[in-house]
């Protein structure tokens, strides 16, 4: 798998404006100078793509990190062409790595589309954020109260669906 650095950012930030032009000479010299290494420059704007952001916590503008060997790098650098190639070129690994964060599942995803229909009725809204909240944070909890609110409501429409049928037959 190759290595590959990814600058998130804001296509509307004057910072990453700025940038710009420094990353884009920046991935022409991976790509002429380092062309066995793997290096892959690349952007990504986290207001169309807000899975992204929040899969990887996104906070700021711009937002450079390294992605190589499974582990994420945080790039705090200086901003120019020589600083970058030594981080690229093995100056990453002075630098603490993180776990890659994985990609939300199903379930994550259909809360974050439901949240963005629900904007409308704020109870809602909420009551999808704490789900998601609780997701997060304890995933086999949350399946596990989720998969038991299922079977005792259903329990529940079970017993009142026998008693309402008792009581009509009592009427007749």
């Amino acid at each position: 798998m190759p290595h590959f650095p990814q600058k998130i950012y804001n296509y509307r930030c004057g910072h990453c404006k700025r940038l710009t032009p420094t990353w884009d000479e920046l991935a022409m010299k991976m790509e002429t100078e380092y062309p066995n290494d793997g290096i892959v420059i690349a952007k990504v704007d986290v207001t169309t793509n807000r899975e992204l952001g929040n899969r990887f916590d996104i906070k700021g503008f711009p937002t450079l990190m390294y992605l190589a060997g499974r582990k994420m790098y945080s790039y705090q650098g200086e901003r120019n062409i020589d600083a970058f190639t030594k981080y690229l070129t093995n100056g990453y690994l002075e630098t603490a790595a993180k776990s890659v964060p994985a990609p939300s599942g199903w379930l994550e995803q259909k809360l974050t589309e439901y949240r963005g229909s629900l904007s409308s009725y704020p109870a809602m809204a909420s009551f999808i954020e704490d789900l998601d909240e609780i997701f997060s944070r304890r995933k086999n909890a949350a399946g596990f109260i989720l998969v038991l609110g299922i079977i005792y409501g259903t329990l529940f429409g079970l017993v009142l669906g026998m008693m309402s049928k008792n009581s009509k037959e009592k009427k007749d």
